[in-house]
């Protein structure tokens, strides 16, 4: 399937941003609009919830990811 991968990362930052801000982490997305990828949509949102999810998890206070 082709997406665009800068909206899947908004998508997982928008569901993770409530405990970025918990953990006082900032979350920039600097992927270019309309890049396509041939990938499995489902696939790439939990392969980046996980990534994102263990940056915040082991970043210090004031990161930036």
């Amino acid at each position: 399937m082709k997406i665009e991968l800068c909206n899947y990362v908004k998508k997982v930052f928008e569901a993770l941003n409530e405990k970025a801000v918990a953990n006082d982490i900032h979350l920039y997305n600097d992927i270019e609009e309309h890049i396509p990828v041939f990938a499995d949509g489902e696939m790439v949102l939990a392969i980046l919830r996980n990534l994102i999810s263990n940056a915040i998890k082991y970043s210090h206070k004031g990161g930036k990811i």
